[in-house]
């Protein structure tokens, strides 16, 4: 009887860690669509910035300052990320 009460506990202990293991993957896979899909952006977009200067030349005047502004969103929500993450990113993994 204690045998296989032993083995009953020892099934749920690895059912729930597998289970445990699935959510975890899934929360991090959950990241990669978003990350491929900027890095695809991003890759793109450089290269028409390397087309476009080839052909074109520096942009000096091209400008005007709300197009800078524009410009540098994407870099301010950055260092607002990473601000919020360095003040606010404290929190403590518990494994259950």
């Amino acid at each position: 009887m204690v045998d296989r009460e032993k083995h009953e506990i020892s099934e749920d202990f690895a059912e729930q860690q597998t289970t445990q293991q699935q959510a975890k993957r899934n929360a991090w896979r959950a990241l990669l669509i978003p990350a491929v899909g900027s890095a695809a952006f991003f890759a793109t977009t450089l290269a028409n910035v390397i087309k476009t200067y080839r052909k074109e030349g520096w942009p000096s005047g091209a400008f005007t300052v709300t197009d800078k502004v524009l410009m540098a969103t994407p870099f301010i929500i950055f260092g607002l990320a990473m601000h919020e993450i360095a003040t606010n990113g404290d929190t403590k993994v518990t494994e259950q």
